[in-house]
């Protein structure tokens, strides 16, 4: 929890929502709605909508994956930035207070740390969002191998973090974005591809 600062259980319950019931996926014009269970309280919520068609009309199809060890683009847009050089990821990262945050790029989820406070700072990002792939989702994020080096750039300073455990979770798992003592950095997408079936973890702990 950040100090000094009360949680609003309309981020609580998002958070639930975007853990239990997945928020990447393949995305169709249409808007799908879902409810949570018991497990929360039977709080009646929406998953995150995507009404927008992410995937451009007259694109090809998908043919070929993002190279790992390709070139990574020059920074566009937020100087705030999630690099993992290894697998080609070069997500701009934002602090919005809705999921419509995630067209934008990765989501610095509002109830969990800030890297300048420590703890457990939580960034969800989208799986897949264009045809073909590209360094700005978490398309190649089950490349990630322990020992590899997530950098963060948050409000012009570097922080950079050294994987040390990367699993597979239920939905209904919330204990990857729970507070710890320690300072890491955890990031979230769905899995396998083209499904919100499970969710795909990698954490790594402050070294810089």
């Amino acid at each position: 929890m950040i100090p000094g600062k009360k949680i609003n259980k309309t981020y609580i319950y998002l958070g639930a929502v975007l853990i239990s019931l997945g928020f990447i996926g393949i995305f169709l014009p249409n808007i799908y709605e879902l409810f949570v269970d018991d497990t929360f309280e039977s709080a009646e919520a929406k998953l995150p909508t995507f009404e927008e068609q992410f995937i451009g009309d007259g694109e090809d199809v998908l043919t070929t994956p993002v190279l790992i060890g390709g070139d990574i683009p020059a920074s566009k847009g937020s100087g705030d930035r999630l690099l993992i050089v290894d697998v080609n990821i070069n997500m701009p990262v934002f602090l919005g207070e809705t999921e419509k945050t995630l067209n934008k790029g990765g989501w610095l989820f509002p109830t969990t740390s800030r890297p300048e406070l420590g703890g457990n700072s939580v960034i969800f990002g989208h799986r897949y969002m264009y045809r073909p792939p590209k360094s700005n989702t978490f398309w190649n994020l089950d490349k990630v191998e322990i020992g590899d080096e997530m950098i963060l750039t948050w409000r012009s300073k570097e922080y950079k973090y050294k994987v040390f455990e990367i699993k597979i979770v239920e939905p209904t798992d919330l204990s990857v974005i729970r507070q710890t003592s320690d300072a890491r950095l955890t990031v979230i997408t769905c899995t396998p591809l083209f499904s919100t079936k499970q969710r795909l973890v990698v954490i790594g702990k402050l070294i810089k």
